[in-house]
């Protein structure tokens, strides 16, 4: 009788001594969500984005200018069986590496489960000139902690071209730093935006008051256009009809390269925000584009 109150005495502290380890395990987790990253630890999951870009630029490659199947949306826009493959791949990658962060992508929607990381992607920003052969398309790759993005990356596979941006580091292209334009002013500015039909009735009346101030605007550019802001060759992109994955990563880059982005009030730009984004090569010019924009809002 002796032996068996023993074996189940064992038994009993092994239960104990397994419910201790795993409330601790999940303490510790708890704990490790909490905090924000540190330094070292971003420049990790912005090394980890590089490589998901990596995979997204050889997927995208296998179809540039060949033919795909294609559909079209119930918002009139297209999508590929690439943009389907990426964001599975890229959901596939994330998952395993990081289990305990939630995904949002264009194509399969919200799976972040309210969950404080959340990886925000666009596997194909610009499917429609992905679709007529044009080299803008891009791959877009964030990371967001509480909504706010702190990891992001530009990839454009066609053009062989990346920008990575992380909060605390500088914006690289090609690995190399970039900056935009810190002495343009709205007088001098070339302004872009991906198409005037983006813009609605009113939208387009204050996207041609603040234009007017400017040098040149053109279209057409995705989100390349971030990119060219981001190495000066470009002072503003102004657009809108956009959404969550196709404005977190490039928070980061902009950012990164000494540029401003914003919504057109000047607002943060987080998962939750609007549609409209304002995109310019300084602190100065932002405000002079923003002050432009309310001056046509009153």
């Amino acid at each position: 009788m002796l032996t068996d109150l023993n074996a189940i005495d064992r038994e009993l502290w092994k239960i104990v001594l397994t419910t201790i380890d795993e409330k601790w395990f999940y303490l510790v987790k708890t704990i490790d969500l909490m905090t924000k990253p540190d330094q070292k630890t971003i420049l990790e999951l912005l090394d980890f984005a590089a490589t998901l870009a990596d995979g997204a630029r050889e997927i995208a490659l296998n179809y540039h200018r060949l033919p795909k199947k294609q559909w079209t949306k119930s918002d009139d826009t297209f999508v590929t069986e690439v943009d389907l493959e990426i964001e599975t791949f890229l959901h596939a990658q994330i998952s395993d590496r990081y289990p305990h962060h939630g995904f949002f992508g264009e194509e399969f929607g919200d799976r972040s489960e309210e969950r404080r990381y959340t990886w925000c992607i666009d596997p194909i920003d610009g499917t429609e000139p992905f679709v007529f052969g044009l080299p803008t398309f891009g791959v877009l790759i964030a990371l967001t902690l509480d909504s706010h993005p702190i990891v992001g990356i530009i990839e454009s596979p066609a053009m062989k071209e990346r920008w990575r941006g992380a909060t605390g580091f500088e914006t690289t292209w090609q690995n190399k730093p970039c900056f935009t334009n810190g002495y343009a002013r709205l007088e001098d500015a070339v302004v872009l935006a991906t198409s005037i039909d983006m813009f609605s009735k009113d939208e387009k009346l204050i996207f041609d008051a603040v234009t007017s101030h400017s040098k040149r605007r053109r279209f057409g550019a995705d989100c390349y256009a971030y990119g060219l802001l981001s190495c000066g060759s470009i002072d503003v992109v102004m657009e809108s009809d956009m959404k969550p994955y196709d404005m977190m990563a490039l928070v980061p880059v902009v950012k990164g390269a000494n540029g401003m982005i914003s919504d057109w009030e000047g607002n943060s730009l987080t998962l939750n925000s609007g549609r409209q984004v304002l995109a310019s090569a300084n602190p100065e010019l932002h405000q002079e584009c923003l002050d432009a924009i309310a001056r046509c809002s009153v």
